[in-house]
């Protein structure tokens, strides 16, 4: 998860997902059906698995502070300068290290709670309005790849984000 802007509107809030994969042309459609999975199909009923994906996702926030803490540090700097700089902090800064150990440590006993906003999450991205593609290759992929979006899309519900407000609030109990 990351943040984006506007280029003309520097208090426009745009959080993105970035759902990645490559394929060479032959394996295209098995990679689309891996993508469709990623948003369509989560499991969210394995409640073991899901808690270790999480010390997973803890892990590897602790193990990449060293390596980058002059990113830690920067997005912590630069957190009370507009909403996506707080956004980016929050999702990606010392925030998140924080959410995910406490959220660790709670997990039994607010794994319900926990399940019902990762659902809420995936109906929010199963908007059709709210998918963006990118792709790279060669011509002849470029058909195979704009049908299997074609079928991705279709499965998606026909939906837009609704529009944020450009207002700067500081999160509740921020320093």
């Amino acid at each position: 998860v990351s943040t984006g802007g506007r280029i003309d509107d520097a208090l426009h809030v745009q959080p993105i997902l970035v759902v990645g994969s490559r394929a060479l042309d032959a394996k295209l459609p098995e990679m689309l059906r891996v993508v469709e999975d990623r948003l369509l199909a989560g499991d969210l009923t394995d409640r073991v698995r899901l808690k270790d994906i999480l010390l997973q996702a803890r892990l590897a926030l602790r193990s990449h502070l060293i390596p980058a803490g002059s990113h830690f540090a920067l997005l912590h700097a630069a957190r009370r300068l507009n909403r996506n700089s707080a956004l980016a902090e929050r999702l990606a800064g010392f925030s998140q290290i924080r959410f995910h150990d406490r959220l660790a440590a709670e997990f039994e006993r607010r794994q319900d709670e926990v399940i019902d906003k990762l659902a809420r999450i995936r109906h929010f991205i199963q908007g059709r309005g709210r998918l963006t593609a990118s792709v790279r290759g060669d011509v002849a992929g470029e058909g195979r790849m704009r049908s299997g979006f074609g079928e991705l899309l279709a499965k998606l519900r026909d939906e837009r984000p609704p529009e944020e407000s450009a207002s700067f609030a500081r999160t509740p109990g921020e320093r």
